[in-house]
């Protein structure tokens, strides 16, 4: 169950959202988690300054202040920190975030990059934005990691996207870290795609997925069908079947594949609250094969 709430009152707006779940340990023990964020932001106008805050119950702190500039009025200049502390090494990892933004027209950069004070690397991500032609937009991200030396390549992805009538479609490509098999911690290709057609007023429908090329042990093809209808202005429902193989290991056997299908629904009681409940099945589960790792959950969110 989340409760959730944004607030907004002249200059000032505050988010926050606590939640609580009920599970299972890694023995099968019942497991309560209670979670909560609170994000307060204060907005001057009169000198384009913003200032940012969020406080998590994961022991993670995190400020921000940006501010627009009258001499470059498309871009903007944000300086952040975080706090994060570890309970079981018993210290704090604090690290400053410096962001530079620019947009005009048909042209977006950003760079944004954490340095770390505790001896982790440090990182920079640029990305990169443009529009050639009228509805499509081609694009890339990449993120390095700095330490002593050269700075190594951590990730990297470019897409293309446009979007045509009723339909939006975007293919694109990354290099991202291999979380299993032979090539385990090194950089390996995966591509991915996303479509969305509304194929009318109250009906749309999309798909997307991804798959990691390399062939060593990592997430094969996965691919996820959804829908939205929309009754009317109060109430909808969503569907999306979710469809994961596992890439064959170095044996060339298939390791395992992933079958689920989530619901849910969308009320809009009032003006200032909305419901939203959802389940998640594991279809194989119904199927007598895998685990009944079954999900539910209700959302109230409060937006005054």
């Amino acid at each position: 169950m989340k409760f959730s709430t944004d607030t907004k009152a002249g200059d000032f707006a505050v988010k926050s959202a606590t939640g609580r779940s009920v599970g299972k340990d890694k023995s099968g023990q019942p497991k309560e988690t209670v979670t909560g964020t609170f994000e307060p932001s204060f907005e001057w106008k009169e000198y384009k300054l913003k200032v940012d805050a969020k406080l998590s119950t994961a022991a993670d702190f995190t400020g921000t202040v940006s501010h627009r500039p009258s001499f470059l009025s498309d871009s903007k200049f944000a300086l952040g920190f975080n706090v994060a502390a570890n309970a079981e090494k018993k210290e704090n990892n604090i690290s400053i975030l410096p962001v530079f933004e620019y947009q005009h027209e048909k042209f977006a950069f950003q760079f944004n990059s954490q340095l770390s004070q505790s001896g982790k690397p440090h990182l920079a991500t640029v990305a990169l934005n443009i529009q050639p032609v009228s509805a499509v937009f081609v694009g890339g991200t990449a993120t390095a990691k700095v330490t002593e030396g050269a700075p190594k390549l951590k990730s990297a992805e470019a897409r293309v996207a446009g979007s045509f009538s009723d339909v939006a479609v975007s293919v694109g490509g990354t290099y991202e870290k291999c979380t299993k098999g032979a090539k385990k911690g090194a950089l390996t290709p995966r591509v991915n795609y996303g479509i969305l057609y509304n194929l009318c007023d109250n009906l749309s429908v999309a798909s997307q997925g991804n798959w990691d090329t390399s062939g060593s042990g990592g997430s094969g093809p996965n691919v996820s069908l959804g829908a939205l209808y929309k009754v009317d202005g109060n109430l909808s429902f969503s569907e999306k079947l979710e469809l994961g193989f596992k890439s064959k290991d170095e044996e060339e056997k298939i390791k395992d594949t992933t079958v689920r299908l989530v619901l849910g629904s969308t009320t809009k009681i009032n003006d200032n609250v909305t419901a939203t409940v959802g389940v998640d099945v594991n279809v194989r589960s119904l199927l007598g094969d895998g685990a009944a790792d079954h999900t539910c959950g209700i959302e109230f969110k409060f937006k005054q």
